[in-house]
């Protein structure tokens, strides 16, 4: 175990105790919401509906939109129920603070985009 956390904490170019600390919050998180779980790696970690790779922030904003019977839809074809939505409201309630800057960042206009990915050949086509 010390050893994983030690490749782990380097790979991430965190102190060890930083890495724990981390693992240890995320720990806490899924106890007191057992349908979130997290996904991807690094710095850009982030919360979704456990099993799935459905954001947290991406299922707040398309319910602002006012698309519940879509995400129901969704959630039912991967045998899901809308008591993951109610998880993920429940977890937003509690780290708002945390999901509402990945929001932002996707309703960033598309020059924001181009410039933060030069490499990618990003075009605007009008539909």
């Amino acid at each position: 175990t010390k050893d994983w956390l030690e490749e782990q904490s380097e790979e991430f170019d965190m102190f060890r105790e930083q890495f724990i600390e981390r693992l240890s919050e995320e720990s806490v998180r899924m106890r007191r919401h057992p349908r979130i779980g997290f996904r991807e790696e690094g710095p850009r970690r982030r919360a979704c509906i456990r099993g799935t790779r459905l954001d947290v922030w991406w299922i707040i904003d398309t319910l602002r939109e006012g698309s519940r019977e879509y995400l129901i839809d969704l959630l039912g074809e991967s045998r899901r129920s809308s008591y993951d939505l109610d998880a993920v409201v429940a977890y937003y309630e509690c780290y708002a603070d945390e999901i509402d800057p990945w929001i932002e960042e996707a309703h960033q206009p598309v020059e924001y985009w181009q410039a933060k990915y030069p490499e990618l050949n990003i075009e605007v086509v009008e539909v």
